[in-house]
């Protein structure tokens, strides 16, 4: 891009090794299992929310699942499942539903973020 164009581009320094495609590789197929555990976890506790990603930090020190729901989900225990299992920071980051489905043009407010990094039990 050149000066005035402005956009969001970012530069690139290198291209990726062979043993970094491998790993993101790894690292998206991973996050395909975890979606499932975690929607059986959700169906198992009866909770109101649709689990729609999962996405592990590069490093895996966070787990993020995202997800919709109408309102506010206690959503205590299931972290606390998950935990016990990946024994890393798990983050539950809630999407605003009515907002993408009506309006796919224009971006979402800023989702609603919340951190239990490493449960006490």
């Amino acid at each position: 891009p050149t000066a005035g164009s402005g956009g969001d581009s970012k530069k690139i320094i290198r291209l990726a090794t062979h043993d970094e495609v491998s790993l993101l590789q790894m690292k998206r197929e991973e996050e395909e299992e975890l979606l499932k555990v975690c929607r059986t976890k959700v169906r198992q506790r009866g909770l109101p929310m649709n689990v729609v990603d999962a996405e592990y930090q590069f490093d895996r020190h966070k787990l993020t699942f995202f997800f919709e729901a109408e309102g506010r989900i206690d959503f205590r225990e299931l972290v606390r499942d998950l935990f016990s299992m990946y024994k890393t920071r798990i983050w539950m980051q809630q999407l605003d539903k009515s907002t993408s489905a009506s309006c796919p043009v224009a971006p979402a407010p800023a989702p609603l973020v919340m951190d239990y990094g490493t449960p006490i039990i």
